[in-house]
């Protein structure tokens, strides 16, 4: 059954090798390369670091959402080449004055799709340094209610296409 055998609710299952995991940190922690994490329609309270490709898939009929407003640090740090999240909501604010979604300088090939950011304290999404010969494609987000900043700000980047974002 999606999302766990019986009745117990497993709320990320790593679509590549078939592994359950409860939090999305811990399916980060045992991933590979190129893996992609499938996140159910719930809410994971914790910040994401992600530092190798892979696809990071909310529900496709929305409702997955990642509160990063209990502690104060990007919310979720993008640190590697081809990474994709796509189908999100990030909830920010709260104790959490920093970037909602953050990248980390000489990345190529980031996808974000589908991304919505709310009640930021900064700018919702920061990307610092996008480089290389790829296409970086943040096409169909929405940042609203940013205290201070820019809904999407690109530092130094190279090859971000844009399309449908609304801030």
């Amino acid at each position: 059954a999606p999302f766990g055998m019986g009745a117990q609710f497993i709320p990320v299952i790593n679509e590549t090798t078939g592994t359950e995991h409860v939090t999305i940190s811990e399916a980060m922690s045992m991933a590979n390369a190129g893996d992609a994490l499938l996140l159910a329609a719930t809410t994971f309270v914790e910040h994401v670091d992600i530092d190798i490709p892979i696809t990071l898939r909310g529900a496709a009929n929305g409702g997955t959402l990642i509160d990063v407003s209990h502690q104060d640090g990007w919310g979720i740090t993008l640190s590697a080449d081809h990474i994709t999240l796509e189908d999100l909501t990030v909830l920010a604010g709260g104790v959490n004055t920093a970037y909602a979604i953050h990248s980390e300088p000489g990345m190529s090939g980031l996808t974000l799709r589908n991304i919505r950011v709310m009640d930021n304290g900064r700018s919702g999404i920061d990307l610092n340094g996008l480089e290389g010969d790829e296409v970086n494609l943040i096409e169909g987000c929405t940042v609203v209610h940013c205290g201070v900043g820019f809904g999407l700000a690109l530092s130094s980047c190279q090859n971000v296409q844009v399309t449908d974002f609304l801030s």
